[in-house]
Order: structure tokens, then sequence, then C-alpha cells
């Protein structure tokens, strides 16, 4: 929806438009807010048709927005989340995640998901390092070896792939080795028939 090919270029306004939003790059794990009034409530903000030029970042806010005030949040990294195979991600919910974990076989290797989170579990960029465990004392990494064993996130997240080597219901936790003060997490319970 967007002529981008000159910084005079015309930008075609999407359909649904109330708003023209802006803001200073950089803005890693920055995040727009809208109130009806200054003192809040703040709402997370979605927009559309976003670009971005060397200095800033351009974006279409929807008429349903009808806010007067806006924002850019950081919300600092508080805690870890660990996704198991059939989970999604969702946040700004109660468990930060969707879904139902997918059973999984002995002696299969799958991927875990570990994400560094704020408090409403979206992700904050960080390269902190993870110690992974689960209640499988049998259990291991991608490399065959016994947990616990760490990994290293990229910009607060890591794909990890590990083994269940016994049968039963097993869950698997995160704890950040970098810094301490960040919550450990516990995945939902696996089921290994």
């Amino acid at each position: 929806a967007w002529r981008k090919s000159s910084p005079t270029a015309v930008n075609l306004v999407p359909v649904g438009t109330a708003w023209w939003g802006n803001w200073a790059k950089p803005y890693t794990s920055f995040y727009p807010q809208s109130a009806t009034s200054v003192t809040g409530p703040w709402v997370d903000l979605a927009y559309t048709s976003s670009y971005a030029t060397p200095s800033k970042v351009y974006a279409a806010l929807p008429g349903t927005v009808g806010n007067s005030y806006f924002r850019m949040i950081k919300r600092p990294f508080t805690k870890l989340q660990v996704l198991m195979p059939g989970e999604t991600a969702a946040p700004n919910t109660p468990t930060g995640k969707t879904g139902t974990p997918d059973a999984q076989s002995v002696g299969v290797p799958f991927n875990v998901t570990i994400n560094a989170c704020d408090s409403v579990w979206r992700v904050v960029s960080t390269d902190d390092t993870v110690a992974v465990s689960s209640t499988d004392t049998t259990a291991t990494d991608g490399a065959a070896v016994l947990l616990p064993t760490n990994v290293t996130l990229a910009a607060g997240t890591a794909t990890y792939t590990m083994t269940f080597n016994a049968s039963g219901s097993w869950t698997v936790t995160a704890t950040d080795v970098t810094d301490g003060t960040k919550t450990p997490n516990t995945g939902t319970t696996t089921v290994v028939p």
C-alpha cells in the first residue's frame, strides 16, 4: 500500500486510517499505546502499513483507535517463557500462550522455544544465557548431552532441540544464568506415552 521508491513519494492511505504515527529509531522493545486520557488506561496499539526510513518508523493507525493520546512504552525483561511443540506465544494474555503441547515420543528429538519476556509476555531482546532442565532425568539436548545444558538467546529467543528418553509426563524449565533476578519458567506438562 506504500510507494517507497522515493523519500518524496506519495503515501497511499489505507481504508479506515484515522491517524499517522511516527517515532524515532532505534525503538527496540518499545511498543505504541493509546488512551482516551493522558492518565490512561493505556492499551497496546495495533497499527498497519508501517514502513521505516533511516531515522523514523511511520505507521497508519486505524479509525477504531479514536483516542487522543499516544505514547511509546518500553517494558523490561522480567521473566522467561517455555513454549512446547503445539503451543504458540500469545502476548497480553494471562499465560502468554495458547494451544496444548503435542505428545512426544521416547527418543525422538523435538524443538522447544524459549523466550525472554516482559510482564505481559512480549518478547524482549537480550542475549542472556539460559539453563534448560527437565523433570525427565534422562532427557538430553540436541548433542545427546544430559540436561541441564545452556542455550544463549538471540534477540530474546532461542529454539532448543531436546529429547525425552523415558515415558511419562514431563516438564521443561528455563532459568536465566546471566541474571538470576529474571523469573524462571516451567513449560506445560508434556505427555510421552
